[in-house]
């Protein structure tokens, strides 16, 4: 029995000395709250994810270093920080993490949020910018948008009583879901700022059409809406991951290679200093 407990104590010793974000004295890195041997920081993250990280950030700080079991991760939830990563060091943060998301969903890293900084990176970014999303080619699907937006809000109507399907429209338009009944449920609890766009929306556009993005250009109180929502609840809260791909510092602190960068938007949006 003694035999064991020298054998563990050893062992969690060992795991401290090689786990413990102190490691290397030669190197600032940011500030940490404790840690546990092997876990890390695992211990202190509670859901929602990225509230849990705003709440360690406000007690060390806007740039705060966390660690995951043995991998190094670097919060970030300042803006001058953010600047200083993607301005820069933007090259340096250019890389992506290799993760299970981005090898079995990323097509092995083939895609442009799962890919790293690199000739292949540029080809799926200029193939984006040049063949998806160039203005002519953005106005040649307009009408095609546009009719298919019809056909859906018809199937819907027909088939929204089935639980299956409502299922299957959620999973598909999460995203574009929860930013609209955010801004639904804003709207309802600020009924004069409803009545206001109700108003611009029938001055502009009117009663007998849908609003069509020609139509966004002449409603600046409805954009406005919209902005603040995605401000207050972003689609991201936090940005895809980010790794270093050589030594470098942001904000005075020391980055190491191969360190992920997390950066937490949903607590820039609500810093009161921005």
């Amino acid at each position: 029995m003694l035999l064991y407990s020298s054998l563990l104590v050893i062992f969690l010793l060992l795991a401290f000395k090689l786990f413990s974000p102190t490691k290397s004295s030669s190197k600032t890195l940011p500030p940490s709250p404790p840690s546990l041997p092997i876990l890390g920081h695992v211990h202190l993250l509670k859901e929602p994810l990225h509230r849990s990280l705003q709440t360690l950030s406000q007690k060390y700080g806007p740039i705060i270093s966390l660690r995951f079991g043995s991998r190094l991760v670097v919060v970030v939830s300042s803006p001058l920080a953010v600047k200083e990563c993607f301005t820069t060091n933007d090259i340096i943060f250019a890389n992506r993490p290799k993760l299970l998301a981005g090898k079995y969903i990323g097509y092995n890293y083939n895609m442009l949020g799962a890919d790293s900084y690199g000739e292949q990176w540029r080809n799926l970014r200029r193939i984006g910018t040049l063949e998806i999303f160039s203005s002519n080619r953005l106005n040649m699907c307009l009408d095609t948008r546009r009719d298919e937006i019809k056909i859906l809000l018809g199937k819907l109507y027909h088939i929204s009583s089935r639980g299956f399907a409502k299922a299957l429209i959620l999973a598909g338009t999460d995203t574009s879901a929860a930013t609209l009944e955010w801004a639904m449920s804003n709207l309802l609890n600020h009924p004069g700022v409803l009545e206001k766009a109700r108003a611009e929306i029938d001055a502009e556009v009117g009663q007998g059409r849908l609003i069509d993005e020609s139509d966004l250009s002449k409603l600046p109180y409805l954009q406005a809406i919209i902005t603040e929502t995605l401000r207050l609840y972003p689609v991201a809260p936090l940005l895809i991951p980010h790794m270093s791909s050589k030594n470098c510092s942001v904000g005075g602190y020391d980055v190491p290679k191969d360190t992920m960068l997390l950066i937490n938007a949903w607590a820039i949006h609500r810093d009161p200093e921005v």
